[in-house]
């Protein structure tokens, strides 16, 4: 049992119940998440960015990059939902790395077809994964969007030309130098909160090419780089963002600059493989994509564990 030393009274006030929740930590990558089950906790909608901020809030409550609310629909066809808060309690459209820890987390439920095989309903679409086995988890990322390459921002007093890609929320990449030694808080606000990306914003990839690898995964062979992100609604760097690696992907193999599968080395030091894939049809989907998107690597159950409100 885990006792939080956050003022619960806004929970009282707004008629929420303080009673114990049962919750799964787990880690995409090093994107930590608080995972709730609405099946055994139904949490009504108009209370849960408050429980989400009170649970995300690092040192003095749990403490994770997001809290995400999950619920079985159909399972007999391995669908499910979430409904997904960044730690400031904003509603995130889509999260790369949640989506493969809500898979691991569905498999362990049993909400999944018997393959692994299953169906996340999210704001930004649906996304088709596979669980292995309780950590190794593919996922097909929604459809991209707008990919435009050679985009000047200037912030910070630096110019940076780089690109931005909607992969289900807005990203920025930005090929630097040495980027375990740059200064990504500082220059990830500027270009986030940049008046070119307004009104939504944007998070930021800073990228660095390290080196080639081939076989060093199932996933195949390609190209390493380092990428570290500045998340919005995070507001500052976290140690992985799926939604990130997959802009990188994308914007790296239509560029040109190297080709599928991308291998992401993330700042835990996981390896995490984005592969751009032709579609098999004559003719593009209805966002103009004509590639579909995978996010494959390892999650981890962090653990269980009982929070008492007080």
């Amino acid at each position: 049992m885990i006792t939080t030393r956050k003022d619960t009274s806004i929970l009282r006030n707004l008629g929420i119940p303080t009673t114990p929740i049962t919750f799964t930590k787990m880690s995409g990558s090093g994107n930590d998440f608080i995972f709730i089950n609405l099946v055994t906790h139904p949490i009504a909608e108009e209370y849960r960015k408050e429980v989400a901020i009170l649970l995300a809030e690092r040192r003095m409550s749990v403490g994770g990059d997001g809290v995400i609310f999950l619920e079985p629909l159909d399972t007999s066809k391995g669908e499910f939902k979430w409904y997904f808060y960044n730690s400031d309690g904003s509603v995130a459209e889509m999260c790369g790395n949640g989506s493969r820890c809500a898979f691991a987390y569905a498999r362990a439920q049993g909400w999944l077809n018997d393959d692994g095989t299953g169906t996340l309903h999210t704001i930004a679409g649906l996304i088709q994964g596979q669980a292995f086995d309780e950590r190794n988890v593919r996922i097909r990322m929604v459809e991209y969007r707008d990919h435009n390459d050679n985009v000047t921002l200037h912030t910070e007093g630096a110019v940076f030309i780089g690109a931005t890609v909607d992969t289900g929320v807005p990203h920025v990449v930005v090929q630097v130098d040495d980027v375990d030694n740059f200064d990504v808080h500082t220059y990830g606000a500027g270009i986030r909160n940049h008046p070119l990306l307004a009104p939504r914003g944007s998070n930021v990839n800073f990228m660095e090419r390290v080196d080639n690898i081939h076989g060093a995964t199932s996933a195949g062979g390609g190209s390493l780089y380092r990428v570290r992100t500045f998340e919005r609604g995070v507001e500052a760097e976290t140690l992985a963002c799926g939604t990130g690696f997959s802009a990188v992907g994308v914007h790296l193999v239509l560029s040109g600059r190297c080709t599928s599968p991308v291998a992401i080395k993330t700042s835990c030091g996981d390896i995490v493989w984005v592969a751009v894939e032709p579609i098999n049809t004559n003719h593009k989907n209805h966002t103009g994509a004509k590639y579909n998107i995978y996010l494959r690597g390892d999650v981890d159950f962090i653990y269980d564990a009982t929070l008492r409100l007080t």
